[in-house]
């Protein structure tokens, strides 16, 4: 925390409070409890954290962090970035040129459900896209009824609405409003903007052409581009009740490479996501795996030896992750780990992969965990928010997939 060393640091306790900070610099964390926090002067660091908050950062330039459930925020005047984080928050921004920050998994079904942001002023407000989230993935629209006068900013693929902008035309949000590298440091450290990432829904490679880039592509399935080379990754349904894996690369149209040897048992195995930094050449790829069958040499534990989880684990069934590092010349696997959560009788359970990262030289896996998840020595972590699955997760491995050194759950201790 050095760089809250010239903040005067207030930590609240689990009880409901009301709390305000000086005229300097403060950064105050709600532990616990429905409190009401005000920043004053200075450029204030307020998270409310896990019950339902009354967030003001008052004068300066303000970070306010909703944390869970349902809070009222406002930035005041100042330069604010304010984080909805969980739950149906009601934000206004105030004076300034505010920064609003969106995420995957972070909006609702509705408009009861979502994040509310009061005075977004087009021109002079920005929204910030959390994550491998960007613009292209978004869907912009007029609201209905009760939310005609509004604009519903959702995403594309699965209709998640991410925040209602009252009193905006729909038709003045473009792609220069969004923001998709983070313009205040969280607690989740820099990513790389240089990497590329697709993470989506699987496809079925049968009966195409492989050798085709124009038959692959017109699949639909993640996909990413570094200059010339096009990869793509899905699975192939090998009888009727088998897939398994499949990863191509294409440079100017011509197949460099075609991968079918990653697991070639009798368990479902299916290929879900990428993410390329060309600039180190650092490639990474998704798949899943429902059990274990025949040996290790026919699936991804022969390159999971050494990674966090070097097999699938107990039980049988649950649709766990695999995360490995390939090499983007030859396509072969350099290193690898499962991902999973956990139940509570110590058997895997799904874990899905919902977006990829680089921070630095390490990957940061972004999934929804199906129970609990895991902490960075593996154990199961401890539900502290009543709800249920699946739950936001995040994880961040070092380069080799040995060590995870980041683990974050908001409805989970640590």
């Amino acid at each position: 925390m050095d760089e809250f060393l010239n903040f005067q640091i207030s930590l609240l306790d689990g009880t409901a409070q009301a709390f305000s900070g000086s005229d300097g610099q403060d950064l105050i964390l709600g532990l616990g409890g429905s409190d009401t926090l005000q920043g004053f002067g200075g450029d204030d660091y307020i998270n409310g954290n896990i019950e339902v908050d009354v967030i003001d950062g008052g004068d300066g330039n303000d970070t306010l962090r909703g944390g869970m459930n349902n809070d009222i925020m406002t930035g005041g005047a100042g330069d604010d970035t304010i984080f909805g984080d969980f739950g149906a928050d009601t934000i206004t921004g105030g004076a300034g040129s505010d920064r609003f920050v969106l995420g995957q998994g972070r909006g609702g079904s509705d408009a009861t459900t979502t994040d509310i942001i009061t005075d977004y002023t087009d021109g002079e407000d920005k929204i910030i896209l959390e994550g491998t989230l960007t613009s292209s993935d978004l869907t912009i629209i007029q609201g209905g009824g009760e939310f005609s006068a509004d604009t519903v900013v959702q995403r594309t693929i699965d209709g998640e609405i991410l925040a209602i902008l009252k009193n905006v035309t729909s038709s003045a949000i473009e792609a220069t409003d969004f923001l998709e590298t983070p313009a205040a440091s969280d607690d989740t450290g820099d990513t790389n903007v240089t990497a590329v990432s697709s993470v989506g829904s699987t496809v079925n490679f049968a009966g195409v052409d492989v050798t085709s880039e124009a038959a692959v592509s017109a699949l639909g399935g993640p996909s990413i581009s570094v200059g010339n080379t096009n990869l793509y990754i899905g699975f192939e349904q090998v009888s009727a009740n088998n897939q398994d894996p499949r990863l191509v690369s294409f440079t100017n149209g011509v197949q460099d490479w075609y991968r079918t040897d990653y697991e070639v048992t009798n368990d479902d195995s299916t290929g879900t996501g990428l993410v390329w930094d060309s600039t180190t050449d650092s490639l990474y790829a998704t798949f899943t795996s429902t059990g274990t069958q025949g040996s290790a040499d026919q699936d991804f534990r022969e390159f999971a030896t050494n990674g966090w989880l070097s097999s699938y684990g107990q039980g049988g069934g649950g649709q766990v992750a695999i995360v490995a590092r390939i090499d983007p010349a030859t396509g072969n696997v350099q290193e690898a780990t499962f991902v999973s959560a956990l139940l509570s009788n110590g058997n895997s359970n799904t874990l899905r992969v919902t977006g990829l990262d680089l921070n630095g030289d390490n990957v940061v896996v972004e999934a929804n965990s199906f129970f609990s998840p895991r902490r960075t020595d593996t154990t199961a972590m401890e539900q502290t928010v009543p709800g249920g699955s699946p739950f936001a997760y995040t994880i961040e491995f070092v380069p080799d997939l040995s060590a995870a050194v980041r683990a974050e759950a908001p409805t989970f201790g640590s």
